[in-house]
């Protein structure tokens, strides 16, 4: 017998969509805190870490 898969149809366990875009903000449960360094100090960095969904940065 197949394993049942648990959770809503089209989502991933990461809380991501099928198609590889992140929920919206008011549907997840936890917040993403990035840590920021010489790798995202750059502005275009940082900008594509809040389109990836980051809520926090330290």
């Amino acid at each position: 017998m197949p394993a049942r898969r648990r959770g809503r149809p089209g989502l991933t366990p990461q809380g991501m969509r099928g198609d590889g875009r992140p929920l919206p903000r008011h549907l997840r449960r936890t917040k993403i805190v990035a840590t920021l360094g010489p790798a995202s100090e750059d502005l275009e960095t940082m900008a594509r870490m809040i389109e990836a969904g980051m809520d926090v940065a330290r």
